[in-house]
């Protein structure tokens, strides 16, 4: 599958090493919690991102920048474009109201 072009339309700078990108379109279909993309940085490399966050086509990635990609995920701004592909992984279910998700790797 080739990733499909998108556009980032929002970013927040939650500290200087760490951003979250919002990217429009989304892959087609909705993710699932547990769900990541591809995303492919041009003139760098491709890693993957679990999907932070979801709504009404508009798909959000946390990047923390720890090398040459991540470091130039997070340094980009709107109207700058990536390639995504996914939605990749089983995912789970949410049954119950709340649920509190602890996460390590």
């Amino acid at each position: 599958m080739r990733p499909a072009s998108c556009e980032v339309v929002k970013t927040i700078e939650h500290t200087s090493r760490i951003s979250t990108l919002f990217l429009q379109p989304a892959p087609e279909g909705i993710p699932r919690p547990g769900q990541f993309v591809m995303v492919w940085v041009r003139g760098e490399d491709e890693v993957p991102m679990a999907v932070s966050h979801y709504k009404d086509g508009v798909l959000g990635i946390t990047v923390q920048s720890v090398g040459t990609t991540t470091e130039r995920l997070c340094s980009m701004q709107e109207k700058d474009t990536v390639g995504v592909r996914g939605y990749y992984g089983n995912g789970f279910s949410l049954d119950a109201s709340s649920a509190i998700l602890i996460g390590g790797g």
